[in-house]
């Protein structure tokens, strides 16, 4: 497995440990978390809403403390090492064009970034995975 050694504050990305050798492998455990995290994103949870999520399940955030913020969940999702570890490719990929998608933010003719027309909604788009 190649080096996954988070860049941040130089430990390993949530979901990783060493084994008793030294080397990567996946934390069981703290996978699952990572998968329900991308699942919960892409059925349409908002970033505050995993974070609720998150609190609600009693799973402690990657620092330890006992709330996850927004921003910690947002990183995760956009950390490529995930894939093809704890998710595959695809699953990655369509979770960063999702992102991308739920962006209040777009580029105009001229590529300034400008706020969209609609603002995405993710209690409308969780109640439209709920009724599928």
């Amino acid at each position: 497995m190649k080096k996954l050694d988070s860049a941040l504050f130089g430990r390993l990305c949530y979901g990783y440990c060493k084994d008793a050798n030294g080397d990567i492998c996946l934390d069981e455990s703290e996978a699952k978390v990572v998968f329900s995290i991308f699942e919960k994103y892409r059925e349409g949870y908002s970033l505050g809403g995993i974070v609720d999520w998150l609190y609600e399940q009693g799973i402690p955030s990657p620092s330890g403390k006992e709330r996850w913020t927004r921003a910690a969940v947002d990183k995760l999702l956009s950390n490529k090492s995930y894939a093809p570890h704890i998710l595959s490719i695809e699953q990655f990929m369509d979770t960063q064009i999702m992102k991308l998608d739920r962006s209040n933010m777009e580029r105009d003719d001229n590529w300034d970034s400008v706020r969209k027309k609609t603002r995405y909604n993710s209690k409308k788009a969780l109640k439209h995975h709920v009724e599928r």
